[in-house]
């Protein structure tokens, strides 16, 4: 005989709960309904309620066009509070990000001591005139930049090389809205040229023509290319620099490696001063 097979029992699942009615004994047929559920009068806090019950009539047309709020009624709007007499101090975070940006020249004129005798000098040699104008543009805003950071005790003039070279003015002139006003006017007018001779004056030559004015920092700009001298000796042109003169000499528009950047570089580092080669229009 066999064991009868042991069934297996049918789990029902439990049905969901109904919803049970509930008889509504309060009437609905109310004709007086208050708009809101309270009769307070106006509060000092400009709380509105309802003052009045208010009739709903459902045998109206409602039009869309009519204003929609309380009639006749007083609201006490608040005072305007007083305005701030005193501005808000500003602390010296937001000062440093309000402060006007240094050029790597500016910073660098500022870290040598004393009362300072500056030379700008701009190569105008036929080799510029393959310099891009957005190059040159940014070149003189720079130096332009730098004549306003200069401070009551320091004097400056200006070079400018290529066919001849011409010096700005005789002697070193004070630092004073007039006398930057006009050097930046001929920074802006500054433009290389093509010359007549068979070769231009070059960095050296400039360098030779103010020995005896002593600057104590010259602001060199050029390509660096080299007229009066063959193969570059470097202990020759480091002669050329005055006794005591750092020289700041910016490049732009050629890599690291072009010759002019080699010289201008040697040149800068011999007389204790920096090789910037400005980057971007």
């Amino acid at each position: 005989m066999e064991a009868p097979k042991q069934r297996t029992k049918r789990i029902i699942p439990p049905k969901r709960v109904q919803l049970q009615r509930r008889e509504v004994t309060t009437p609905t047929n109310q004709t007086n309904v208050k708009i809101l559920t309270s009769n307070v009068p106006l509060t000092d806090r400009g709380v509105v309620t309802a003052a009045k019950a208010t009739r709903f009539d459902m045998s109206k047309t409602l039009r869309l066009d009519e204003h929609i709020g309380l009639e006749n009624s007083s609201i006490n709007i608040p005072e305007q509070l007083p305005s701030v007499k005193q501005p808000v101090p500003i602390n010296s975070k937001q000062n440093e990000t309000n402060e006007r940006p240094k050029s790597r020249l500016v910073k660098f004129i500022e870290r040598q001591t004393g009362a300072q005798r500056i030379v700008y000098m701009i190569d105008l040699s036929s080799s510029m005139l393959n310099l891009s104008p957005l190059r040159l543009s940014k070149i003189r805003l720079i130096l332009g930049d730098s004549l306003d950071f200069l401070e009551a005790q320091d004097q400056f003039n200006l070079l400018t090389f290529g066919e001849d070279i011409d010096i700005w003015r005789t002697n070193f002139l004070p630092v004073n809205k007039s006398n930057i006003s006009q050097a930046i006017e001929v920074l802006e007018n500054a433009q290389p040229k093509k010359t007549s001779l068979s070769s231009d004056r070059d960095m050296l030559n400039a360098l030779s023509e103010i020995s005896s004015k002593q600057p104590t920092i010259v602001v060199l700009f050029s390509d660096g290319i080299l007229t009066s001298a063959g193969i570059p000796d470097f202990a020759k042109i480091r002669s050329q620099v005055p006794i005591g003169t750092k020289i700041f000499a910016m490049g732009t528009d050629m890599s690291t490696d072009f010759p002019g950047a080699v010289i201008m570089r040697n040149l800068a580092e011999q007389s204790g001063g920096e090789f910037w080669l400005v980057e971007g229009n």
